[in-house]
């Protein structure tokens, strides 16, 4: 199971795509949404409500 996990590029369709490459700025921005210290003119920043955690929360 483990060797067909490996060689799933060659009998699975979609794998067969082209690689791309990214640099690491690419690379993180996948994992790490863009906060304070990066601006981003296409994403409008917005501040989120708070409030409590409900009385009948079970704990």
């Amino acid at each position: 199971m483990l060797d067909a996990y490996k060689r799933r590029e060659y009998f699975f369709k979609p794998y067969k795509r082209k690689h791309f490459v990214l640099n690491t700025e690419e690379l993180a921005t996948l994992f790490h949404f863009p906060g304070q210290v990066s601006t981003t003119p296409t994403f409008t920043r917005i501040e989120s409500k708070k409030a409590e955690a409900p009385a009948n929360l079970p704990i």
